[in-house]
């Protein structure tokens, strides 16, 4: 089953994302760790009234606390609204003077 987004909603894959063995430690039930302000992702597909010009496999840097997990049949997608992407990576331009040239 694929899950396609809308209303200008973006599917992503977190990167790095590895489930890693950690000391046990006692914590109360309460505690959460924080998370990271801001992360970065893998577009996978992009709703079709988005206004980003966005492509699968893109990485995007977004805002952490904005990301949605939405579960489905044992499946968990990650989606955000395209107001909460900061900028894509791209290797294709190298620095600042590449983007005067253009114009």
């Amino acid at each position: 089953m694929n899950f396609y987004p809308c209303n200008r909603h973006i599917l992503l894959e977190k990167i790095g994302e590895e489930k890693k063995e950690e000391p046990v430690v006692l914590l109360p039930d309460d505690y959460t760790p924080s998370k990271e302000e801001f992360g970065s992702y893998t577009v996978v597909r992009g709703a079709p009234d988005c206004n980003l010009d966005i492509w699968p496999e893109e990485i995007i840097l977004v805002e952490n606390n904005m990301v949605k997990e939405l579960k489905f049949a044992d499946k968990t997608y990650l989606v955000i609204l395209e107001n909460y992407v900061f900028g894509s990576l791209s290797g294709e331009r190298e620095n600042w003077d590449d983007w005067e040239n253009d114009e």
